[in-house]
């Protein structure tokens, strides 16, 4: 029976994917092809035929309509064009009539005028994509779809570009709410492939992609160069309920991802961005309500360059921030900050800086600060150099001790005078982190320092009621969590690492 179950358990994981209504991006297509197929050739294209806006009716005299059928997408445009300008679900095929039946509600674009001898159709086919060459930009298809081209099981839409499709794109916008999923894959959408975005390596920096619509997902990119001059955004997020997922930011202007609109960003790098060197966070979140997990923000080497900067009431988890030239987290808020369970190395000034002069409720817990300001005058592993209107707590974290491990200049790990509450600290022995390789990117637990292990604070307050036994968890401290798994493992998440 337990084996039984197990396989179940195994199938169950996976072959839990989403679903979702597919596009395609890549360098053999074309921008007015519907988009839907991963082949560059339509399933069916014509020229020179009639158009009918009010009732999406397309006819073309001689056509062969067997391959196309009801549910697929198609582009109607005016004879000549080169982008697309409507596109919708096909809802009826009439091969004797000659005729594709086109919606007019589940679509995106506006239907030309009518036509008699002068549209064009395309059923399916990859788009190109983004591209600029000079003062020539085209951004298709970023503001063209919408959130209602979704198939009939009403799935979200997702466009895909493939990872061997490496584009320069450049003010790319996108303006219509989601949801909607802009994601790289390799051979099959969803695989897990990053695709390569480059914006221009000359000329004064410029925004790669700028999201201001709401429920817009960025996944499986890596966005690279904005500019050789200065200090622009490389993406930047504005609209509310956006994810930005398994995706890397690098080689830009100033910052790699900004966020000013409440959202989720998860298991994203940051790299040797802010060549420009101004002040300010690799990961820059402006606006209550982010949470970012899992990410790592390292070799940010500018004077300026911190790993992130918290600028209001944001939430940071298992993140890592190490070899920035600045601080680990620069935090600016004014009302609360809370991170968990992060990892501060070898970062330039301190771990964490709270700068701003205002009040500040901040919660710090299972955190290592090792090596942050390494004999600076002034740094600390968390530092308060805004002032000391602070109240929150220190939970549970771990601290470097020795030549090569110590925060600061030999000064106590916290600024004196700052009114958070320490509680169940602990340090390192000299000269020892608890990472297998921190200096080269590994912070994955080593077993043989068990310092951190199993010591963060897990308690959850229970009333103790008759038959009731309470909870403990005893995680361990920083970013990453110790493998002591059984060999009855039976089933592992779709992108393990």
């Amino acid at each position: 029976m337990r084996t039984i179950f197990a396989l179940l358990l195994l199938l169950t994981c996976l072959n839990a994917r989403a679903a979702f209504t597919e596009f395609y991006c890549n360098s053999t297509g074309t921008n007015v092809n519907a988009g839907s197929t991963t082949n560059a050739t339509p399933v069916f294209s014509a020229t020179a035929g009639d158009w009918v806006a009010a009732t999406g009716v397309y006819t073309k005299a001689g056509s062969a309509l067997g391959a196309v059928t009801v549910g697929m997408w198609a582009s109607v445009y005016v004879d000549g064009a080169t982008t697309a300008a409507f596109i919708g679900r096909i809802t009826a095929v009439d091969d004797i009539a000659d005729t594709i039946t086109v919606s007019t509600t589940i679509k995106t674009g506006t239907a030309p005028a009518d036509g008699t001898g002068t549209r064009s159709i395309r059923v399916g086919g990859a788009w190109y994509g983004p591209w600029f060459s000079g003062a020539t930009v085209d951004t298709f298809p970023f503001n063209l779809v919408n959130n209602l081209l979704t198939n009939t099981s009403l799935n979200m839409t997702r466009v895909n570009w493939n990872n061997g499709d490496s584009r320069s794109w450049t003010n790319v916008i996108q303006l219509s709410n989601g949801p909607i999923r802009f994601q790289g894959y390799g051979t099959n959408a969803g695989d897990g492939f990053v695709a390569s975005v480059f914006g221009s390596p000359n000329g004064v920096g410029n925004t790669v992609v700028t999201v201001n619509g709401a429920n817009i997902d960025l996944v499986d990119l890596r966005f690279s160069l904005n500019g050789a001059s200065g200090s622009a955004t490389m993406v930047s997020v504005a609209g509310n309920e956006c994810y930005v997922l398994r995706c890397i930011f690098s080689t830009c202007r100033s910052i790699g991802l900004q966020m000013s609109g409440a959202g989720l960003v998860e298991e994203c790098e940051a790299t040797l961005c802010n060549s420009g060197n101004s002040v300010n966070g690799m990961f820059a979140f402006t606006t209550a309500g982010i949470v970012a997990r899992r990410c790592i923000s390292h070799g940010n080497t500018g004077t300026g360059s911190s790993g992130f900067m918290v600028s209001s009431a944001v939430t940071l988890q298992d993140c890592i921030a190490a070899d920035n030239g600045r601080d680990g987290v620069t935090i600016n808020a004014t009302t609360q900050a809370a991170i968990y369970g992060c990892d501060f190395y070898n970062n330039a000034t301190n771990g964490i800086n709270i700068i701003g002069a205002g009040a500040l409720s901040i919660n710090i817990q299972n955190c290592n600060f090792i090596k942050n300001g390494a004999g600076v005058a002034g740094a600390y592993a968390i530092n308060s150099a805004g002032g000391p209107l602070r109240n929150g707590t220190v939970y549970n974290c771990a601290f470097g001790t020795g030549v090569s491990g110590t925060n600061g200049n030999n000064v106590p790990n916290i600024l004196e005078g700052t009114t958070l509450e320490e509680v169940g600290s602990i340090g390192f022995a000299a000269d020892v982190t608890p990472w297998v390789d921190p200096a080269n990117g590994n912070f994955s637990k080593t077993n043989t320092v068990t310092t951190a292990l199993n010591a963060g604070r897990g308690s959850f307050l229970e009333i103790r009621t008759v038959g009731y036994k309470g909870t403990i968890s005893y995680p361990d401290i920083g970013a990453t969590q110790i493998s002591n798994s059984p060999s009855g493992v039976i089933a592992y998440p779709l992108y393990r690492r």
